[in-house]
């Protein structure tokens, strides 16, 4: 028979202090010597984000594609760099702005957000100058107001940038962009709170002769926080950037292929014997003409009237076939 072992006194005291503690209800919280700091989860701290090493690839690969995009209006290919984003509230940001600028909101579907491109009204009008033949900068005039034109060719290079944003992103996820609006004050610019904080991505173009141009691309930091996981990550692409280079290249080559357009005025018919009759001097008659058919490289093509500019006979076209 198994001995028995009999407790001590200090082991049955250790014994029935175990249990009285454990009838006691649990301390709960830290202790006095450990000081508790507040965190917010809505905050806007910037180190929560890490390197955005992604973001860092988006706008490299969307300043590669700005320099096609200003081609056909600067008529060279502009040197852009691209500067890491900044963060920095929008209140700060307007600030640092002129009173004048262009200022275009895009709609980022997928983001559920927006971000704001900013031109400076000097750049704006190096790319009208340069568009319609001019070789030097051009002074801007207006203090307030863009004109008409200068309206159009930032509406342009706008949608342009849109859409190689869209191509940009498209190694980090699908984001379809949309412009939505344009402002010339940055007052009354409806992008976000002005505490809000936002991340500021600087494109410098660079024109022989001239200093360069500083063009803006900012997010909201609230639109970025949910994929803040894919902007830290490191991206290898698995699409080859389109060459817009080349694709204009080709363009330009089609369009300046040589081409022979022939007028037929009249189609006269005369027999065998009257053919063979043919001499120097002879006149075949032809009837009154009422109209001109164009062909190109033997390919009808439109019909037309004949006429006179200045000492030049001409043809004015009234149809183009649609064979």
């Amino acid at each position: 028979m198994a001995s028995v072992k009999t407790l001590s006194e200090q082991e049955v005291s250790a014994l029935l202090a175990s249990l009285s503690a454990a009838d006691s209800p649990p301390r709960v919280g830290v202790p006095d010597s450990v000081d508790v700091v507040p965190f917010s989860f809505a905050g806007d701290d910037m180190s929560l984000m890490g390197d955005l090493h992604a973001l860092n690839a988006i706008d490299d690969r969307l300043g590669r594609a700005m320099r096609n995009v200003f081609q056909s209006f600067l008529r060279f290919q502009p040197r852009i760099s691209a500067f890491p984003p900044e963060a920095k509230t929008l209140d700060e940001y307007l600030e640092s702005l002129p009173p004048f600028v262009s200022l275009n909101t895009l709609k980022l579907e997928q983001l559920k957000g927006t971000a704001l491109l900013t031109y400076r009204p000097d750049f704006i009008s190096l790319l009208v100058n340069r568009y319609f033949g001019g070789t030097g900068p051009a002074s801007t005039t207006r203090q307030n107001e863009f004109t008409p034109t200068e309206e159009r060719v930032a509406r342009m290079i706008t949608e342009r940038i849109a859409a190689q944003l869209k191509l940009a992103w498209r190694d980090t996820m699908t984001l379809d962009v949309n412009v939505i609006g344009t402002e010339t004050n940055p007052a009354f610019i409806a992008f976000c709170e002005g505490s809000d904080m936002i991340l500021v991505n600087s494109f410098a173009v660079q024109v022989p002769t001239l200093d360069p141009f500083v063009i803006d691309l900012c997010y909201t930091l609230q639109s970025l926080k949910p994929i803040a996981p894919l902007l830290r990550s490191k991206l290898s692409s698995t699409m080859a950037d389109e060459d817009l280079t080349w694709r204009e290249r080709l363009y330009d080559a089609v369009l300046n292929i040589e081409l022979t357009v022939r007028p037929r005025i009249a189609e006269p018919s005369i027999t065998l014997s009257q053919l063979l009759d043919l001499e120097a001097g002879m006149v075949v008659n032809i009837p009154s003409v009422e109209g001109v058919t164009l062909y190109i490289e033997q390919q009808r093509y439109a019909a037309g009237t004949l006429g006179e500019v200045g000492s030049n006979a001409a043809v004015k076209i009234t149809e183009i076939f649609e064979e």
